[in-house]
This record gives C-alpha cells, sequence and structure tokens, in this order.
C-alpha cells in the first residue's frame, strides 16, 4: 500500500515537471533560431575586418542587410564610433534567397542555415582602442511569422597581430 501511493505521487509529480519544463526548453529554443559568433582580423596598421557569423536553426531565416524595407534589414552598429569608422558596405557571403513578402509584395532578401556578414574598419587615431564594440540588430523570421527585433551586443579585442580571434 504504502509504495503503491509513493509510486502514484512520483507519477503525478512526473507529469507536472514535464508539463512546466518541455514547453520551457521548447519556448526557450524557438525563442533563439539565430546564434552569433565574431572574429577580427588584421589588414593593415589601421585596417581591419570583422567577420559575423549567423548559424540559423532549420526552418528560419536572417534578412539581408540590403533590405527594400529596412526595418528588416540585418545592421552592424558600432558605439566607439569617435575612434572606428566603418569603410564601404558590408559583405555578405552566404546563399542570399529573394522572395516577396506575402502580404505587402515587396521584395525581400534573407539567408537561411549560415551567413557571413564582412565590416571593414579603419582606425581613425594613431592611439589604437583596445576593443570595438557595438550591437547586431536583426530579424530572424519562418514561414508564418517575424519575431521581433532582437539586439546582439559584441566587443572584440584588437590586438596587434595578423591572426583570427573568435568569439561565441
Amino acid at each position: 500500500m504504502k509504495n503503491t501511493i509513493v509510486y502514484v505521487l512520483y507519477s503525478i509529480l512526473s507529469v507536472f515537471m514535464s508539463l512546466i519544463f518541455i514547453p520551457l526548453f521548447n519556448r526557450q529554443q524557438l525563442s533563439e533560431p539565430v546564434s552569433w559568433s565574431y572574429g577580427i582580423k588584421r589588414r593593415s596598421a589601421t585596417e581591419y575586418n570583422i567577420y559575423f557569423r549567423a548559424k540559423i536553426i532549420g526552418g528560419w531565416h536572417i534578412y539581408s542587410a540590403i533590405q527594400t524595407e529596412s526595418n528588416l534589414a540585418t545592421v552592424i552598429c558600432f558605439n566607439n564610433v569617435w575612434q572606428v569608422k566603418k569603410q564601404g558596405s558590408t559583405i555578405e557571403v552566404g546563399n542570399k534567397i529573394t522572395g516577396q513578402h506575402g502580404k505587402f509584395g515587396i521584395m525581400k532578401f534573407y539567408y537561411e542555415r549560415l551567413a557571413y556578414f564582412i565590416v571593414t574598419i579603419k582606425m581613425l587615431s594613431e592611439q589604437h582602442p583596445l576593443s570595438v564594440s557595438g550591437t547586431i540588430k536583426f530579424v530572424a523570421g519562418d514561414q508564418k511569422k517575424c519575431l521581433p527585433v532582437k539586439e546582439i551586443p559584441f566587443r572584440i579585442a584588437i590586438k596587434s597581430e595578423h591572426t583570427i580571434q573568435e568569439y561565441e
């Protein structure tokens, strides 16, 4: 009798815990369809390339930096603009897909699975900053919906050697 009561309580507790934690796990997994990593490589005494890599889970996509509708575009912003200046346009590497937004008929450009965004920066003074920081602003979507704009902060140490440093 005592073992039966313990078994019933254990079963009820297991079901209860499953009802709480499985939805929380699924919600976390769905709310983070994109993970970012980044690195830096020195080009010259004053110029660096910063590489941003987006890994996108299946069924999701992120939008290109070049869009007809700017609120969907992936944007990389720098905090220390008095020390560094962005050179040229952001270079995108990946399988860019062109589609039409169903509701509005606007052309959209996006990436699935993997995308790279490369930004060249130039130091504005002889005194190099120890790091470059900023945010990556992007929108992730699937076939049914787009998530709100997400901002991911980044900070990259600047070193004098020519090797790539990577951060997750």
